[in-house]
């Protein structure tokens, strides 16, 4: 089985170094007044991840 969680943090890092001068210190793309649950640099990992790992949809990834 694939350890998700490990997975997601290497994705997260790369992410964040690829997105380095796009984001501000929330992960955000732009500013939201109500925080969000997942910032949108989250968003991208786990989408990354997703793909990474051939599933086609959120459902299957949970």
């Amino acid at each position: 089985m694939h350890n998700l969680r490990a997975n997601f943090k290497k994705l997260l890092t790369t992410a964040k170094s690829v997105f380095q001068g796009d984001i501000n210190e929330q992960g955000n793309f732009q500013f939201y007044p109500n925080k969000p649950k997942m910032s949108d640099i989250e968003i991208v990992a786990l989408s990354c991840l997703a793909e990474s790992l051939s599933k086609d949809s959120e459902n299957w990834l949970f």
